[in-house]
């Protein structure tokens, strides 16, 4: 079955250069991000992930769901947002993604 593109579930992988001494600070940076995010239409989960070594580029790493690319690209524009990550001196590169293989099979 297809669906029409920005229609379909999605899965945002958006991971984060932190360096560790600043780990907590971000942390309480990403809560906040989250705060807004988690009242957006479409919004379905967040969980954010921290490498077990600590010596690695992108320490964090975000992995969050939405019922459409739509709905996540309206929230990621909401002026309190965009305000909030104007601030954040942290690389991150964020990407939404489709279930392209895995088991069980998509669909089945």
């Amino acid at each position: 079955m297809s669906t029409m593109p920005g229609t379909a579930p999605i899965t945002v992988i958006n991971v984060f250069a932190v360096a560790a001494e600043h780990a907590e600070n971000f942390q309480r940076m990403w809560t906040q991000c989250l705060e807004i995010l988690r009242t957006a239409t479409g919004f379905v989960d967040s969980h954010l992930h921290s490498s077990l070594d600590p010596t690695v580029r992108f320490r964090f790493v975000n992995v969050a769901h939405w019922d459409t690319e739509a709905h996540w690209h309206f929230a990621v524009n909401l002026p309190e947002l965009v305000a909030l990550i104007a601030t954040v001196p942290y690389e991150q590169n964020p990407a939404s993604y489709g279930v392209a293989a895995g088991w069980p099979p998509p669909n089945s």
